[in-house]
């Protein structure tokens, strides 16, 4: 059975305006950057009402937390470009393969970020300039950030597997609603309105990990249900460290030129 991009969203690609097709594609494209932007904004906005130290220690985690997304966005276009390929070569079977193998890429690039990151939480941000006060409200942060990165990085590669599909519209309004969802849950978590305790910082961290969980459920929903995107058999592991090679091929110089200007700010 033909998966469901083959008659739409690849098709309504190659013909019509191509003024027409810009619009369709850079409008989502814009909603999803606008989603991103609004986690940080919003974290920004509640955290500050804590007082400075709670947004200093915010702003530390930001060049750290923007070299991550960095690395797992170049992971996301790795796959995208060999997804895409495949699908304007319609090999089907393969689209599904790389779309497949490139979640599972992710895991390993999880487990290792996460841990790395969770040892050196105290002599990275001291060398970024944090003191004690500020360090302590890293930690917070951080140390639920850190296990919650499979919510950040799967989703990445996720949207970004849809998006070589022709359908830039699906990830755009799944990161709106993940925005969405942060913004709601970040007063309730941080102030402890209601029933909700008063977890100050970590409740922005909270926020951030459930609103990116949701995001993680609505991406594999779409991948599994709407396009059938993914395999139903065990991967191989020839053909998985195969297509995990072709995919780093790209992903690494792309994540490196995507952190670059986070490093040197």
């Amino acid at each position: 059975m033909a998966v469901s991009y083959k008659s739409t969203d690849s098709g309504r690609l190659t013909s019509g305006s191509i003024t027409k097709q810009l619009i369709s594609l850079t409008g989502p494209m814009i909603m999803g950057i606008l989603g991103l932007t609004a986690f940080e904004l919003t974290d920004s906005y509640f955290v500050g009402q804590l007082g400075t130290d709670a947004l200093a220690a915010l702003s530390f985690t930001f060049p750290v937390t923007l070299v991550i997304n960095s690395l797992a966005l170049g992971l996301g276009v790795g796959a995208s470009t060999l997804i895409s390929r495949a699908i304007g070569e319609r090999k089907q079977a393969r689209v599904k393969l790389l779309t497949t193998h490139s979640l599972l890429l992710a895991v390993p690039m999880v487990t290792i970020l996460a841990s790395v990151g969770l040892l050196t939480i105290n002599p990275l941000f001291r060398l970024l300039g944090a003191e004690a006060d500020i360090l302590l409200l890293i930690r917070q942060y951080m140390l639920i950030w850190y296990p919650g990165l499979i919510f950040v990085v799967i989703p990445i590669v996720g949207n970004n597997a849809v998006r070589a599909t022709g359908d830039s519209l699906t990830p755009g309004i799944i990161l709106l609603l993940s925005a969405g969802i942060n913004i709601l849950l970040d007063p309730l978590l941080i102030f402890g309105i209601g029933p909700f305790p008063e977890l100050k910082i970590q409740g922005a961290a909270l926020a951030t990990l459930i609103a990116r969980f949701l995001s993680l459920i609505m991406i594999l929903y779409v991948l599994v249900h709407q396009k059938k995107l993914l395999a139903k058999t065990i991967p191989n592991p020839a053909s998985l460290m195969t297509s995990w090679g072709e995919i780093l091929h790209i992903a690494i110089p792309t994540g490196i030129s995507q952190m670059t200007p986070h490093l040197a700010a």
